[in-house]
């Protein structure tokens, strides 16, 4: 058996300098798929060659290819942007990249052929729905399968009768943050989006590879009550399937970024405390970083954090949860990044705006008790959706996404977190990759001292 190790490849930057660009894949239960590709980058990142470590993570429902492809556009765009602009370095700049990679894929039904599902990249679609069924009771689990035979879509008495299937398992354990927070079916109906009888069936392709359970086409009016319309019958399984698999991906992207990712960066940072450390996580990347950053028993210090629509709960940095009498999951992370970190929502952003809430209502969502747009609908609304809130007075400040040439305000007086309203830059949830973030990149690296 061939197995690649060292880094994946080198990438140029801005001053036509190569940078080698390292793989790290992770398991599902954190454990290093390529542990003498990460022992050799923690020797390169900490020999003394380099200046700067760049950590990404993807999120949601990513394969290998599609994680590589989001990887290098943003590098691509990173160095772009400083070439367009000519974008310099007061101070000596040498950096070293890597991408994380692990298991957050879905699966597709077998009569979905690649493009027109989840991008262009085909899976085996009995995974999630295997981990699914493992969660139900026996009778639970039958009742399951047999409404998943079925030709292609489901009835509404279909989709109740799964909804609610589904919710007795996974309720269990909700009812010390009160019933009203419980999962339920009438909740779950509202999230699942059902389907024109009239419309082409080529329509309902999923928005994106990190669309959590949404399409993009018919759009329901909001005025439209499902039940009372008759105007629509057919609901698509994988939707409702994706929306309890969001609870699946949350918890491992957690998991990935305490036991795998966490001791890495814990590590690198003892071996080399002047190396400068800069971890930026799309979606559900941002839980892995924010776990591996907070896990440490011993506080490690990164120099910057950028969250890309993360899908984490927009209450993770408060200072007390509301009801809970503890702070958020990741309040720890304000101590533990020496700049301000900037986190992005986006009123374009779907899946964290009108589903995450819905499929993350369990007593360890609130807040990530496990390590804009409108008012939050809920107390488990998403950051990535709303941005952060009960921060703390001075600790966190809402401001408006810069566009290149437009610096962001990193002096010592700045507060702990900037929710950055890029409603007007970031259209979709997985449309993360623009000139603003790269600016924004560049900002938080130009502001790290030598």
């Amino acid at each position: 058996m061939t197995v690649r190790v060292g880094a994946f490849e080198e990438v140029t930057g801005a001053d036509g300098a190569t940078a080698p660009f390292y793989v790290l894949r992770f398991d599902r239960q954190g454990a290093s798929e390529g542990p003498r590709t990460q022992a050799e980058f923690v020797r390169t990142a900490t020999g003394g060659d380099f200046t700067d470590l760049y950590l990404f993570s993807h999120g949601w429902n990513n394969t290998f290819d599609i994680a590589l492809q989001r990887y290098r556009d943003f590098i691509g765009g990173f160095r772009q942007l400083r070439i367009d602009r000519g974008l310099e370095f007061d101070r000596p700049y040498r950096p070293i990249l890597a991408g994380i990679v692990w298991p957050s894929t879905s699966y597709v039904f077998p009569w979905e052929d690649g493009p027109t599902f989840a991008a262009s990249t085909t899976f085996d679609e009995s995974v999630l729905i295997r981990e699914i069924a493992d969660d139900l009771s026996d009778a639970s689990r039958a009742a399951f399968y047999e409404l998943l035979d079925v030709d292609e879509y489901l009835t509404e008495a279909e989709a109740r009768r799964l909804a609610a299937t589904l919710v007795e398992s996974y309720s269990e354990g909700d009812a010390d943050v009160g019933n009203d927070a419980r999962l339920s079916v009438g909740a779950v109906m509202a999230g699942w989006r059902p389907m024109s009888d009239e419309a082409d069936d080529e329509l309902f392709v999923a928005e994106d590879p990190d669309a959590m359970g949404t399409q993009t086409s018919p759009q329901i009016p909001a005025t439209v009550e499902v039940e009372a319309a008759g105007l629509f019958s057919k609901y698509d399984p994988r939707q409702l399937l994706r929306l309890f698999t969001v609870r699946k991906m949350k918890d491992r992207a957690g998991r990935i970024g305490f036991s795998g990712v966490g001791p890495m960066l814990d590590e690198i940072v003892a071996t080399m405390p002047t190396l400068n450390v800069h971890v930026t996580g799309h979606s559900y990347g941002a839980r892995v970083l924010l776990s591996a950053v907070c896990s440490s028993t011993r506080p490690i210090a990164v120099s910057s954090m950028l969250l890309l629509e993360p899908a984490v709960s927009h209450l993770c940095f408060a200072d007390a949860v509301p009801g809970t009498g503890r702070p958020g999951g990741y309040r720890a992370a304000l101590e533990r990044v020496q700049m301000p970190i900037l986190s992005t929502f986006s009123a374009h952003d779907f899946p964290l705006t009108r589903v995450f809430h819905l499929a993350l209502n369990r007593s360890e969502d609130l807040g990530e008790a496990q390590i804009a747009a409108d008012d939050p609908p809920s107390i488990y609304a998403a950051l990535g959706g709303y941005g952060p809130r009960g921060v703390g007075q001075g600790r966190s400040e809402i401001v408006t996404v810069r566009e290149p040439g437009d610096p962001y305000d990193l002096d010592a007086d700045a507060p702990d977190i900037y929710g950055v309203d890029a409603t007007r830059t970031i259209s979709g949830h997985g449309a993360v990759s623009v000139p603003s973030t790269w600016w924004a990149q560049y900002c938080l690296t130009a502001a790290v001292s030598g």
